[in-house]
């Protein structure tokens, strides 16, 4: 209903601030469908204020990061992620997520494997694994993409299901950790 009478007199810019709050999952990706093609059909710019940064990366074209007040990163969310990431010292981790029945499988497959230093369940989060990896940390991104594959061939070939695979540094979450990791300490 708010939308709607924001969007009445056909502004230049819509303010939505949390506007997904209390939402589930599926609601929240309607909503903010809704108001992409809204804003794409009226032209209209929408600033989304939101600590859902999944949401920003997946329907915003640009992201400015505020950190105490101050402005500490702005651009496209591509622009943003690849400018940090050049500075972020990243541990060589994935975080893969497996249905929970098959966490213990994943667990010994991935075990057996040489790149692999480390195979832990992330707490309170069902089927999430962090994986540390060795050899990946020379700057080579072909050779990285080699140990990736190697995992997920191994993981198809043991018929795991795989719902998730993330590289750490590689999403806007991350991007901000990293940005306002001073303020958390």
């Amino acid at each position: 209903m708010g939308i709607a009478r924001a969007l009445v007199n056909d502004p230049v810019i819509v303010f939505l601030d949390e506007p997904t709050l209390g939402l589930d999952l599926r609601g929240r990706q309607e909503f903010l469908e809704l108001v992409q093609r809204i804003a794409r059909a009226r032209n209209t710019a929408i600033v989304l204020c939101s600590h859902l940064l999944s949401e920003i990366e997946g329907i915003c074209d640009d992201v400015v990061i505020l950190n105490a007040g101050y402005v500490v990163a702005k651009g496209s969310v591509a622009e943003v992620i690849d400018r940090v990431q050049k500075h972020i010292v990243l541990r060589n981790i994935l975080r893969i997520q497996v249905p929970p029945e098959s966490v213990t499988q994943t667990q010994e497959v991935l075990e057996t494997m040489p790149n692999i230093i480390k195979v832990s369940p992330m707490g309170g989060l069902q089927g999430y694994m962090q994986l540390e990896l060795v050899g990946a940390d020379n700057g080579d991104s072909e050779h990285v993409q080699q140990i990736n594959n190697k995992i997920l061939s191994m993981l198809i070939r043991a018929k795991i299901p795989i719902l998730r695979f993330e590289v750490e540094g590689g999403r806007l979450e991350d991007v901000f950790l990293h940005l306002t990791e001073d303020v958390i300490r």
